[in-house]
């Protein structure tokens, strides 16, 4: 169990980094689509060692809500 700071800013990094694979992965599999979703998403060409954690979960909030309006589902908060 990570219980030190360091231990804990890792487990968010390898998060943030996951997530940020996740979210190319989704992106590169959607098709046609992508451009548009992209476009509409600041930093969705970003890698994920190149911008902060909260813009990456921006990002990956951002590409996630755009795929759930396509399926005419409610968009993605994040928690308070």
């Amino acid at each position: 169990m990570a219980g030190t700071k360091a231990g804990m800013r890792r487990a968010w990094t390898a998060l943030a980094v996951s997530a940020g694979a996740a979210a190319a992965t989704v992106a590169l599999c959607a098709g046609p689509g992508v451009a548009s979703a992209s476009a509409a998403c600041p930093q969705a060409d970003a890698k994920a060692h190149e911008i902060s954690l909260p813009k990456l979960r921006k990002t990956v909030t951002c590409l996630i809500n755009n795929k759930r309006a396509k399926h005419d589902r409610a968009a993605l908060r994040p928690n308070k």
